[in-house]
């Protein structure tokens, strides 16, 4: 992979310039995207994710940016995860750089929890769980981690039911995979209905 020569001087000297365009970044953008390609595509990037994502976190974490902070631990975190599991992440990932180049990052994230039931990400990992559920498998690390990653948005949002649907949903983590798809299929109809 070739290397930005400027970005690896800045680097050197401990230029602070590179952290407030971390975002921006087109080869920390590059690496995020090659991780959420191939990670698609079922390949596991453990090794890529440790190694040359590993070579942005100074600039991550010199940024005053939490949430790209979060987004960023999430990848790095699922570098011991499934090949599933780091393709989302980086998919968050991604999806965050590219929206934060629109500079529409305020709006963005006011709407999304108001428009939580309409989130394309939440409605696929309730799916997710309902379908892994009714075949018999636990959902157990998908619930605490996945739908965890909702929790923010459904709290923030005024619905009272969504709110309980999805508290039941969490709760069937240490449940038999039955009692997790019958919440899980509660919350999905709920979502498609509304």
């Amino acid at each position: 992979m070739k290397k930005n020569i400027l970005a690896e001087n800045m680097k050197r000297f401990n230029t602070k310039n590179l952290n407030e365009n971390i975002k921006t970044n087109s080869d920390f953008i590059k690496t995020v995207e090659t991780i959420m390609d191939q990670a698609s595509s079922g390949q596991d990037m453990t090794d890529y994710i440790l190694a040359e994502l590993g070579d942005f976190y100074n600039d991550v974490t010199g940024s005053n940016d939490a949430e790209l902070k979060q987004l960023y631990t999430q990848l790095r975190m699922s570098a011991d995860g499934t090949v599933a599991l780091q393709a989302k992440h980086a998919d968050k990932l991604f999806k965050y750089l590219n929206k934060s180049s629109d500079n529409s990052i305020n709006t963005d994230s006011s709407l999304s929890s108001k428009n939580i039931k309409t989130n394309a990400d939440f409605i696929e990992t309730v799916e997710t769980i309902m379908v892994g559920s009714l075949k018999g498998e636990n959902m157990t690390d998908y619930i605490l981690a996945e739908l965890g990653d909702f929790y923010n948005d459904v709290t923030a949002s005024n619905n009272t039911e969504l709110k309980q649907l999805y508290t039941q949903l969490r709760m069937t983590a240490d449940e038999t995979p039955k009692t997790q798809s019958a919440a899980a299929v509660k919350l999905f109809s709920y979502l498609h209905k509304a």
